[in-house]
């Protein structure tokens, strides 16, 4: 029943060296783990860190949609609410990927502020991609969800790599 061409390989896993203190199996360290199975799968062409990064993303996807939900329930205008979501998303996404994707960088409370006004606007530049990329795949006359899921794929894209140049450079 076993295949005879079935071989096994050792594959190295890199993990980040420690800042201080001793090593401990953390949340960051599953996350950490699980991208690189990603990305060994992929045989490099996804990068860890992207992995745990669009994790991220997905979450900031619920709690927009959680909270949207909570603010229209309390009778407040889609406009605002929906502002008021997608701000808070940011915002938990910064945090996330601060302590999950990159390995907790920014660590002092200035640092944090810094990043969190550089990651949203970093974001305003992925917002504008979703959007441009999505109208044009939907005037193509892709459907709508199709096109949702383009621009979505070209906000993530951007998003990642001005995280990664701007925002969380080392």
């Amino acid at each position: 029943m076993l295949n005879k061409q079935l071989r096994v390989k050792e594959v190295g896993i890199d993990f980040r060296s420690r800042m201080a203190g001793e090593s401990k199996l953390n949340i960051s360290t599953v996350f950490n783990l699980v991208g690189q199975i990603f990305e060994n799968i992929s045989r490099g062409l996804i990068p860890a860190n992207f992995v745990v990064f669009a994790f991220v993303g997905t979450l900031g996807v619920l709690v927009h949609l959680i909270m949207l939900n909570i603010l229209l329930t309390q009778s407040i205008g889609f406009i605002v609410a929906n502002t008021l979501s997608t701000l808070l998303a940011m915002c938990s996404n910064y945090f996330l990927n601060n302590y999950l994707t990159f390995h907790n960088i920014h660590r002092l409370f200035k640092e944090r502020m810094k990043g969190l006004i550089k990651y949203c606007f970093a974001n305003s530049f992925s917002i504008l991609a979703n959007i441009g990329v999505a109208s044009q795949f939907y005037l193509s006359e892709f459907s709508v969800i199709a096109s949702a899921l383009f621009g979505i794929l070209a906000g993530l894209i951007l998003n990642y790599f001005l995280s990664v140049n701007l925002v969380f450079k080392k």
